[in-house]
């Protein structure tokens, strides 16, 4: 090699050494930034041929509509979720909820801090503190839900929710999800302990396009202790849209 490709070689390498750590340094200013502080927005709202709550109560056998908004600052995600009651015409509940996750080994931790309120004083103002476990590294995804509930006029105990949950891709825009729960209760908001009630549920997800998705579902429950009826065999089914921002 002559001198002259030699120099052209040290400064090829130099030059390199030089731009390598600046454009790594550039990438990682670039991705510290392509999060925003308040981010993940969305708001959702849903028609439902019935109140049948995602912790079983059922809570009415004619129709609702049933809203969400929320959005995440850093690591803390906010959620206010409403229920209006189409034959009484009002608003009859509004949940608010605070919550975060993180990782410990295989699994997220999802704690979160829910206040239950209702307008049309149905029920006592209440606060649960709970948590969701959850992995991804099985067949199908796994998560338990636990949740102690404060609050005045109501039996303050523990709620526990077994989830199963597995989605199924058909296109690049429609996918299939179908989730099992089992629930056990001891003293949450009745007076009364034991495996509560299970349930089925099946959705088909369409995403529109433009941060737009909708989707349409059916669930079945089954009443596995007679806790007064506030658990008894029902279903439901409903369709929502999504707007993400």
């Amino acid at each position: 090699m002559n001198s002259l490709s030699k120099n052209l070689a040290i400064g090829a390498t130099g030059l390199a050494a030089i731009v390598s750590p600046m454009t790594s340094n550039a990438q990682e200013l670039q991705n510290t930034n392509t999060t925003p502080l308040i981010h993940d927005a969305y708001v959702m709202s849903g028609w439902h041929s019935k109140y049948l709550g995602m912790y079983g109560f059922s809570v009415t056998d004619t129709p609702v509509i049933q809203s969400d908004v929320g959005f995440s600052i850093g690591k803390v995600n906010y959620d206010t979720w409403s229920n209006y009651d189409l034959k009484r015409e009002k608003l009859t509940e509004v949940d608010t909820t605070l919550s975060t996750s993180f990782k410990l080994g295989k699994f997220n931790i999802a704690p979160q801090v829910i206040y239950f309120n209702s307008p049309s004083k149905d029920f006592n103002d209440s606060i649960e503190l709970g948590a969701r476990v959850s992995t991804a590294n099985l067949p199908v995804n796994l998560s338990l839900y636990g949740g102690q509930i404060f609050g005045t006029g109501i039996a303050q105990g523990q709620a526990f929710d077994l989830e199963a949950s597995k989605s199924f891709n058909l296109t690049d825009k429609l996918s299939v999800n179908v989730q099992g729960d089992l629930w056990y209760y001891h003293g949450y908001w009745v007076k009364s302990d034991g495996f509560s009630h299970a349930s089925a549920k099946l959705s088909l997800n369409y995403n529109i396009g433009k941060g737009f998705s909708t989707s349409a579902y059916v669930k079945a429950q089954k009443e596995l202790n007679s806790f007064g009826g506030t658990f008894k065999d029902n279903s439901a089914y409903g369709i929502s849209v999504t707007k993400k921002f």
